[in-house]
């Protein structure tokens, strides 16, 4: 949970300074048709992780492709200028997009993947909290001296609770837990809609102070107790089809409500966070359906970057939210929700099982423990 927070959190920085390069460094004063494509050309190389990871991932590519991501983010505040920041910053972000259907892989081999969701949204809370520490700013934009020190143990954190991981013990038999894959591709997908709006609306501490009218510490404050109902909406268990149908409704509705929820109002961003956790929760815990985990990461990220680029080219556009609201409420109108990830891989019935015979589960067996869900 700790590698994936500190990855979700180091992840959001690259994104965010990435997006910068492309609109002040490649491709300023362009046209957004053209800005777009500039950015589609530096981003797609991360969507294809599958490629990589088959190359030079070895047997376990989440430790390769995050030391690989770690080295060039420690790199970047000591190497700047008008050709090393933009690089770095894009070879980062490419290294952050190989890493994460990786990360997600290994928890699924490890039986951990109910920690997926809290790893998220801890990774949103220190975000948030960063910023508010370094007055709404965030660490890459920053030359000092402590600031260098800071990232560098920022990454060091990340990388060590990554080899931890690393180095733990394997589930004993290796074979897939029937449904894990499948959810972890569904909730790879429906991370991307997810982190929009977090990033745009619900977890924007700048939106939240226009909405409020407040300063930036109780913005901050409202942000964190809207991600900790996320958190225990992903924690809650939703056992029934009636009541994820209304959380569901609930959610979308509140999105569709989009800045209107401002002033007193803003409040209602609670429950909604809430729902939203709920939702990304029962993705993860989808069984029933086929996917593969790199297929699901590349689908969720590239709807990231379809809906910030639709977003920012009308210098912000709340339609867009309650569209992506209603992606991430999907698994609970349609699945019937068995509790969160985090719950079901605490299950006594999820121990250790025999192998499934070919062709039966979710998609059958991978070589060398790898599963449905390795790349390709």
């Amino acid at each position: 949970m700790l590698a994936g927070a500190a990855g979700v959190w180091l992840g959001i920085q690259g994104l965010r300074l990435f997006l910068t390069m492309v609109v002040w460094n490649v491709a300023e004063d362009q046209p957004a048709t053209r800005m777009a494509l500039w950015a589609l050309g530096l981003y797609l190389p991360g969507l294809l992780a599958w490629v990589p990871a088959r190359l030079a991932g070895g047997a376990r590519p989440a430790w390769r492709f995050g030391l690989l991501f770690g080295l060039l983010t420690a790199l970047r505040p000591v190497r700047f200028g008008p050709v090393w920041t933009p690089a770095l910053a894009f070879a980062a972000w490419i290294a952050w997009l190989w890493w994460w259907p990786a990360f997600l892989q290994e928890l699924v081999r490890r039986r951990a993947l109910g920690a997926a969701v809290p790893g998220i949204l801890l990774g949103l809370m220190a975000q948030v909290a960063g910023q508010t520490a370094l007055g709404g700013l965030d660490l890459p934009y920053l030359r000092s001296p402590g600031a260098r020190g800071a990232t560098v143990l920022l990454v060091g954190a990340f990388l060590l609770c990554l080899w931890q991981l690393h180095r733990g013990p394997d589930r004993e038999d290796g074979a897939p837990v029937e449904g894990e894959e499948a959810g972890a591709a569904l909730g790879a997908a429906l991370t991307g809609p997810y982190l929009f709006l977090q990033l745009t609306w619900l977890a924007n501490l700048g939106r939240i102070e226009t909405l409020g009218g407040w300063e930036l510490a109780p913005a901050a404050l409202f942000v964190q107790a809207g991600l900790a109902a996320g958190l225990l909406g992903a924690l809650a268990p939703v056992r029934s089809r009636p009541l994820g149908i209304g959380l569901a409704a609930l959610g979308v509705g509140l999105a569709l409500a989009g800045e209107r929820l401002s002033g007193p109002g803003l409040w209602l961003l609670i429950p909604l966070q809430f729902c939203l956790g709920a939702a990304l929760a029962a993705a993860w815990a989808a069984g029933g359906l086929r996917g593969r985990i790199y297929a699901g990461a590349a689908a969720g990220f590239g709807l990231v970057f379809v809906l910030l680029f639709l977003y920012y080219s009308r210098y912000g556009w709340p339609a867009l939210w309650p569209v992506a609201a209603g992606l991430v409420a999907l698994p609970l109108g349609l699945h019937r929700a068995g509790g969160s990830g985090l719950r079901r891989a605490a299950e006594p019935g999820l121990g250790p099982r025999p192998a499934p015979a070919v062709g039966a589960g979710p998609g059958g067996g991978g070589r060398g423990g790898r599963g449905p869900g390795g790349p390709g």
